[in-house]
């Protein structure tokens, strides 16, 4: 009797570790991890006798933070020659791509400046953009003979005393006329008659259309 009370005990042990033994791990599951019972199995088993892991997944590599490295070309300087003629000519220095802005302007007697060209004769302004070498820019003349002056001027210093000469609009008048009358000093070139007018000098621009100065006179 002792002995089938030993074996009753056993299989109820059995009985008891098949049903109760896995309730006993409720996070093996969860966790990744599958026991095997240690008699016929039980309801949480797997099909496989071994333990089975979850191993975790794998990290995606973190992209790279750091400032990408932009290397700045700075602007190229070249050399910029203005060459008016033999004993005017200036040079300067500007980057490449750049505007001109603004250009020199020369004077010569007898001519009009008419711009800066290229070697090949294609005219600059402020708004070209320079060139990425060294340049030379060449002025361009033209002799006063050749434009046609339409702006006429005249210089009255009385009935029996006037001339006239042409003129291009906004050129200045130069050297003036000089008049002389017995007992009276010449005074100069004026807009208007009499007391009124604005004085003008040789500094003086022509309008746009023909006009006439007059001689004022102090009596001596």
């Amino acid at each position: 009797m002792k002995k089938m009370f030993q074996i009753l005990n056993l299989t109820l042990a059995s009985i008891l570790a098949i049903s109760i033994f896995p309730a006993m791990l409720p996070n093996a599951a969860a966790s990744g991890v599958y026991m095997t019972a240690p008699i016929g199995g039980g309801p949480n088993a797997p099909t496989d006798t071994l333990p089975v892991l979850k191993m975790p997944a794998d990290k995606p590599s973190s992209p790279d933070t750091s400032e990408s490295i932009v290397s700045k070309t700075e602007p190229k300087e070249v050399k910029i020659t203005f060459f008016a003629n033999a004993k005017a000519k200036q040079s300067i220095k500007l980057h490449a791509g750049d505007k001109f802005g603004k250009l020199p302007i020369y004077s010569a007697v007898g001519y009009k400046f008419n711009g800066w060209y290229t070697e090949n004769g294609v005219k600059v302004t402020k708004n070209s953009r320079v060139p990425s070498e060294n340049t030379t820019y060449y002025a361009k003349w033209i002799k006063n003979a050749q434009i046609a002056k339409d702006v006429k001027v005249t210089f009255n210093a009385g009935k029996q005393a006037k001339t006239s000469r042409k003129y291009n609009k906004g050129e200045k008048l130069g050297k003036l006329p000089a008049f002389n009358m017995y007992g009276y000093k010449f005074n100069g070139w004026y807009t208007e008659k009499g007391a009124n007018g604005k004085k003008v000098s040789k500094n003086t621009k022509v309008l746009g259309e023909n006009t006439t100065y007059y001689a004022k006179w102090t009596k001596k």
